[in-house]
């Protein structure tokens, strides 16, 4: 049976988010907050992505299913949890939901729940994004280990 170190070799070694200038890992709008949408990376949701990946080869759903962001991360026990990148206060009302237009405004200005987020501020081995992408009219899942707060170094 391999031991940890195996999967420090293969996943990268365990590390917690970056810390703030308070001593935490969430930025402001992300305390007390986790994702609707999370859910752990295993066949059956494996086949739902991959379900996902044939709906956008069909329009008008391609246009819709490349416009969602995800991030991802892996926690120390090598499970990988992912969740759309949500946005934290969505409204008026600070109802969390996916980023959309809204009142004309882009949600890329909008404050997102991040990496931490995922597993309650707690340690991480790798993280970053992932999204459908549309590549010379093929559609394929990219991924990055894009994360600010777990990939710094």
């Amino acid at each position: 049976m391999p031991d940890a170190g195996d999967d420090d070799v293969r996943y990268g070694k365990i590390r917690d988010a970056s810390k703030r200038d308070d001593g935490g890992c969430f930025q402001e709008w992300e305390k007390g907050h986790e994702p609707v949408s999370l859910f752990m990376l295993n066949s059956e949701t494996a086949a739902q992505l991959t379900g996902a990946l044939e709906l956008a080869r069909q329009a008008p759903f391609g246009i819709a299913l490349t416009t969602i962001g995800y991030i991802w991360v892996m926690k120390p026990d090598c499970s990988i949890w992912i969740a759309v990148e949500e946005l934290a206060l969505a409204d008026g009302i600070k109802r969390r939901g996916v980023p959309k237009r809204r009142n004309g405004q882009h949600p890329a200005s909008e404050k997102k729940l991040g990496h931490p987020t995922l597993v309650k501020g707690g340690p991480a081995r790798i993280a970053g994004e992932l999204a459908i992408e549309e590549i010379s009219g093929r559609f394929r899942w990219m991924i990055n280990c894009s994360s600010g707060r777990y990939c710094y170094d």
